[in-house]
């Protein structure tokens, strides 16, 4: 299915120009802004390996297309590469960018305010960079209300998209930075913990599911858990620490023995015999673009614990449908095991969107010609009457001649 959402994307982006402009930003969207060199031995710029690749000199100006923790992304030719944040640089962004008035495509509108958690403190600023005049801050802890960002989407929802956010908070108007988990957003989730995981004030035993109510920026990959009044930030994304639960039904292909613990350690619980159907709750793979070797938390006959399993061990059960409402983890490892082809049903989903449209189109041509036809036929009709009236005309003055003839004679 990926290959096919993929395929519509790429058409869309081919499309959309300004979706282009989005999805070619190698970090988060920002309005580009202005700056100079000031240092008299100049500055030097980076390859994305950070390697030396060139050197601007003082009073050099350059466009800055994003900036993210210490580097400020710049384009040289075709090329992109980073500086360091220093005092070698200066801003030359000094314009207040007002979303109501700012003409740029990277800024859009929610439909709604949308509120979200402040969980460091933050400033306002004129723009939104960090090179823009700060006009105010706000303490962490804060609950606060944003309609207008950068970045984003209000059709998937994609809240933690957003790299600015534009704010009035206490008659303050101006731009807050959402990166570095600077602004928690709102999305519930669950996930558990495989190991004891120690956080700020506690520690979480293994096999505990957790609730979540907010999530970092997507950059950052955070979410902000609670356990015993314990509350920490967790690095979700990619992490062993903690897995994303779901639930997706799936069918033993041979007998498999079911643990305690993650990794098949502590007691064993359980087989699931071949040919059985149990639920994945929550799915781990040490490499997701080798997959030799998956860990599943399961669910079978009121039971629950942990198997290790490889793609000969298992099957799920209407896999299509349930790649919908598996989890975050498990459909992203499922998508990139699958980056490089297109089965069987995908094709048919293909040609039967070609054949809908084609039917479609042949039914809107067999209309038109039926239309045609009818026209075709009315107007002969039409043409038709008129000979006859004209031929009715013709017999009765031949008859009236006639008859004048006669009388003319018997007179």
């Amino acid at each position: 299915m990926k290959k096919i959402f993929s395929l519509l994307l790429i058409t869309i982006l081919l499309l959309i120009p300004t979706f282009v402009v989005k999805a070619d930003m190698d970090g988060p969207a920002t309005i580009k802004f202005d700056m100079v060199v000031v240092d008299p031995n100049g500055i030097d710029y980076y390859d994305y390996e950070d390697n030396k690749a060139g050197h601007l000199n003082k009073n050099d100006k350059f466009t800055v297309n994003y900036e993210y923790n210490d580097t400020f992304n710049i384009s040289v030719g075709d090329n992109t590469y980073t500086i360091k944040k220093s005092s070698g640089v200066a801003s030359l962004a000094t314009e207040e960018v007002d979303p109501k008035t700012y003409k740029s495509d990277l800024i859009e509108k929610y439909n709604s305010e949308k509120e979200v958690l402040v969980y460091k403190d933050v400033d306002i600023r004129k723009g939104p960079a960090s090179v823009y005049k700060k006009v105010g801050s706000i303490k962490k802890n804060t609950k606060i209300k944003f309609q207008y960002r950068i970045g984003g989407s209000e059709e998937y929802n994609n809240i933690n998209g957003a790299s600015y956010i534009y704010v009035e908070y206490n008659g303050v108007k101006g731009w807050v930075e959402t990166l570095d988990s600077k602004i928690l957003f709102p999305e519930e989730g669950k996930y558990i913990v495989p190991r004891d995981l120690k956080i700020a004030c506690a520690v979480i035993p293994k096999n505990t599911i957790l609730k979540t109510k907010y999530k970092s920026d997507q950059w950052s990959g955070n979410a902000l858990f609670t356990y015993n009044g314990c509350t920490d930030l967790i690095h979700i994304f990619k992490d062993d620490n903690i897995f994303e639960v779901g639930n997706s039904l799936a069918t033993a292909k041979k007998d498999i023995e079911v643990y305690q613990y993650f990794d098949n350690s502590g007691n064993k619980i359980m087989t699931i015999p071949n040919g059985a159907k149990f639920t994945e709750i929550s799915y781990y793979t040490d490499n997701p673009y080798d997959e030799a070797i998956r860990h599943l938390y399961v669910s079978y006959n009121g039971k629950e614990g942990w198997i290790k399993v490889n793609d000969a061990d298992y099957e799920y059960v209407d896999n299509k449908e349930n790649e919908t409402t598996t989890t975050t983890t498990t459909t992203k490892v499922k998508d990139e095991e699958k980056d490089d082809e297109i089965n069987a049903k995908d094709y048919t989903l293909i040609w039967v969107i070609v054949g809908g449209a084609v039917a479609l189109a042949a039914l809107v041509t067999i209309i038109i010609i039926n239309k045609k036809k009818k026209a075709k036929k009315a107007k002969q009709k039409i043409e038709d009457e008129k000979i006859d009236i004209s031929q009715e005309e013709v017999v009765d003055s031949e008859e009236t001649t006639q008859e004048e003839k006669e009388n003319n004679n018997n007179e």
